[in-house]
């Protein structure tokens, strides 16, 4: 589950980032931040019931 939402390293995200057309980025960015806040409350959920 996670290598399929998984960038890679510095090189590839980089490289992916700079493929995005410029009047795509502001768009693609707010998916990003919505994906990354999904993700950190996934994590805060599994770190709640570990206690």
């Amino acid at each position: 589950m996670l290598s399929f939402h998984s960038i890679g390293d510095e090189a590839k995200w980089l490289r992916l980032a700079r493929s995005v057309p410029g009047h795509r980025a502001e768009t693609l960015a707010q998916a990003a931040r919505r994906c990354a806040d999904h993700w950190l409350r996934f994590a805060d959920e599994l770190e709640t019931r570990r206690m």
